[in-house]
């Protein structure tokens, strides 16, 4: 009886069958373009903080001329990463190392090309 009235009404059981499982298919697809958009923003903001720590944790020592001895001259005035010295100006750091600033402004230029 059900299916003769659905018969009745120009509707069969079998197309409200397929209609369905068409919304139940968009709505799963438009719940996986929802989940990827927002999971993006945060796995990128993820990835540039990873960075920015490792920026923040890169050795002195990774700068052409500056060895271990010059390196903890560096830290014994304050600089202990590349990202510090990238912040240093030339006559500053130049006056509390006792490093000439010709070296100094080399070092500072590498960090900064580094961090950039």
């Amino acid at each position: 009886m059900k299916r003769r009235l659905l018969v009745f009404v120009g509707v069969s059981l079998e197309l409200i069958l397929v209609l369905i499982i068409i919304i139940i298919i968009g709505i799963v697809i438009a719940s996986a373009i929802i989940a990827v958009s927002v999971r993006k923003p945060k796995q990128t903001q993820q990835l540039e903080e990873a960075f920015e720590e490792a920026l923040q944790e890169l050795e002195l020592t990774g700068i052409k001329g500056i060895g271990s001895k010059r390196a903890d001259e560096l830290r014994a005035v304050g600089v202990n990463t590349v990202s510090d010295l990238a912040t240093y100006s030339t006559k500053d750091l130049s006056q509390k190392t006792g490093i000439s600033e010709k070296i100094v402004s080399r070092w500072i230029e590498k960090a900064k090309e580094i961090i950039e």
